[in-house]
């Protein structure tokens, strides 16, 4: 056994996009994983936290075993009702035995950990080193490594995972693939995008002689695609005034991302080679929560903003910015005209 003296560069500071959080709001924890065999001959798995600062190095609480040890950097958000925590680094050290690290490649991260949209892809890249070919002596936990993609949609039970894919590496290599879009989509349906949930990558050893022993791995978050309606809107076509209140309708606003309800206001021209006038008037605007995504429900009811005019055409629309796209969650189209009512009476001239 050895002590690691220098464990890792410790950087769970709150990154600029969580809009300058104070570091003194998370708590950080690396946690020393390791197998070691008793003298009964058994295995048993050894698990350490302790408390780190944000920035800085520690060393390793336990002696590493020949088989190595899996450290982990956690982080915890004091200022959050649900207090999760994340999972923001993993490295192996120590270890007689082949290395590999994954990186995921997607468009958005919250906390260093990555994240995505169902239907946007992303990409995972695989490098593995130290992998020695068959021969006799050369043990088989330095001959290949199992790479295993699992995934825990948001409907399976706390701790449940699913295997999408297993397979032996016998060979140093460097592995990119691409996933156009998330395996949380059950097997054979049609790609609504409707979930989430989290995959998992992983690189553990193949042993005869020992348990398993995870070299890398790391995670995505994966949500649902975004849906929309307009509501309380009357359904002629044409109408002589609003109602007191409109409606709108966000599911799954995905976290970060800024919704917007506005009204495209075109009035023609007074004059035949005119042209007409268009307004585009922002009736709201919110921004969702960074860490989580978000089900909305408003009523409108304030549309002083919205002076219309006989002959105006009005288009209601539900926009969602994300970091990826803005998407059109909904969108209704109106034409305003008013009607003059006309009263009398019929007298007789007799």
């Amino acid at each position: 056994m050895k002590i690691l003296t220098t464990l890792i560069t410790l950087s769970a500071v709150a990154p600029s996009y969580l809009h300058g959080q104070a570091q003194n709001e998370y708590l950080n924890w690396i946690r020393q994983i390791q197998t070691e065999q008793t003298e009964n001959g058994d295995f048993i798995e050894i698990v350490q936290d302790y408390h780190v600062p944000a920035v800085g190095s520690d060393q390793s609480q336990l002696g590493i075993p020949d088989g190595g040890a899996l450290f982990q950097l956690w982080t915890l958000d004091t200022t959050s009702e649900s207090e999760q925590s994340w999972l923001l680094d993993t490295t192996t050290v120590g270890a007689n035995r082949p290395q590999a690290q994954i990186t995921i490649n997607a468009p958005d991260s919250h906390l260093g950990i990555p994240r995505t949209r169902a239907d946007v892809p992303f990409t995972v890249t695989t490098t593995f080193v130290g992998i020695q070919p068959p021969a006799e002596g050369v043990p088989r936990i330095l001959t290949q490594v199992n790479l295993e993609h699992l995934i825990a949609p948001s409907y399976f039970p706390e701790g449940q995972l699913e295997i999408v894919s297993q397979e032996l590496i016998t060979e140093n290599q460097v592995r990119t693939e691409s996933n156009t879009f998330t395996a949380l989509q059950p097997e054979g349906s049609e790609p609504a995008f409707k979930v989430k949930g989290i995959e998992y990558f992983s690189v553990e050893t193949v042993s005869d002689a020992s348990e398993e022993v995870v070299i890398s791995n790391t995670q995505i978050e994966v949500f649902a695609l975004s849906t929309g309606d307009i509501l309380n809107l009357p359904q002629d076509r044409i109408i002589s005034s609003l109602p007191p209140s409109i409606g709108i309708r966000v599911d799954d606003a995905y976290p970060g991302s800024e919704v917007v309800f506005e009204a495209t206001v075109t009035t023609p021209s007074s004059t035949p080679s005119g042209q007409a006038t268009v307004k585009v008037i922002e009736l709201l605007n919110r921004n969702i929560r960074f860490s989580d995504s978000e089900d909305i429900n408003i009523d409108f009811s304030e549309f002083s903003r919205l002076p219309l005019i006989d002959g105006d055409e009005v288009t209601f629309r539900i926009l969602l910015k994300t970091p990826f796209d803005v998407l059109i969650l909904d969108e209704e189209d109106r034409g305003f005209r008013q009607f003059l009512n006309f009263r009398g009476s019929i007298n007789s001239l007799n």
